[in-house]
């Protein structure tokens, strides 16, 4: 009877481990996701807002 205990308590410890890592995976990719929206974004936005800080674009982005 012990040893049935014993071996569901390790059985629901590992169930437990095993959730919290998933969990954990997720977040972490979730803010890898944000993270690079967030830089994705930001680099746009330079783009839109100084054409001229990348001397590459057609003529036509640049200001006058």
């Amino acid at each position: 009877m012990e040893h049935q205990a014993s071996n569901a308590a390790r059985n629901g410890q590992a169930a437990r481990q095993r959730r919290w890592a998933a969990a954990r995976g997720w977040i972490g990719s979730m803010l890898d996701y944000n993270d690079s929206l967030i830089y994705a974004t930001a680099a746009s936005l330079i783009v839109l807002f100084s054409p001229m800080a990348i001397p590459t674009l057609p003529s036509r982005f640049r200001s006058r």
